[in-house]
């Protein structure tokens, strides 16, 4: 008996398959449209490099940098970290650090998933190396400089990024 004549003979049998690959679209679509896209991410750790003392900390990805540092109100920067071939901190490079301005942090804070919010995660997002004072926008050419940057921390090009 052919699938085609099998299903014929039993609609019941196709009606629970097209109910569950409908179910299936639905939770799919919910997960891209918020349900557990963006804010799902940031249920992570992440380190942060407190920018008084030069230490690394971990803080929950659901703070929004710069965030409350063990050395005062608003020092902690997001640290984005690299390991070469594994992430045992012997081998971490800090490629960059990342917070966001003060009118994006607002905005993100006011209301993280509204049309300002998503203008500033993109807009307002600030970065550095560890070793410099001079921040630069994530899309200017100091920025895009320090994202290429990781390309070469580690010789053989194996590096990892590095999550509490």
């Amino acid at each position: 008996m052919s699938v085609r004549s099998f299903l014929n003979n039993n609609p019941a049998v196709m009606t629970i398959g097209a109910i569950v690959v409908l179910l299936v679209c639905l939770a799919v679509i919910y997960n891209n449209l918020g349900g557990g896209g963006a804010r799902a991410a940031r249920d992570i750790d992440f380190y942060y490099y407190d920018e008084g003392t030069g230490e690394v900390f971990t803080a929950s990805g659901r703070e929004i940098p710069p965030i409350d540092a063990p050395s005062g109100p608003r020092a902690g920067a997001r640290a984005v970290i690299y390991g070469c071939g594994s992430c045992d901190p012997s081998t971490w490079t800090i490629a960059y650090i990342e917070k966001y301005s003060d009118a994006a942090h607002a905005a993100i804070q006011n209301d993280p998933e509204g049309d300002d919010a998503m203008m500033a995660y993109q807009e307002g997002l600030l970065m550095r190396s560890p070793d410099s004072d001079e921040w630069f926008t994530q899309y200017s050419e100091g920025g895009m400089t320090l994202i290429e940057s990781v390309s070469s921390i580690c010789p053989g090009g194996d590096a990892r990024r590095c999550m509490p």
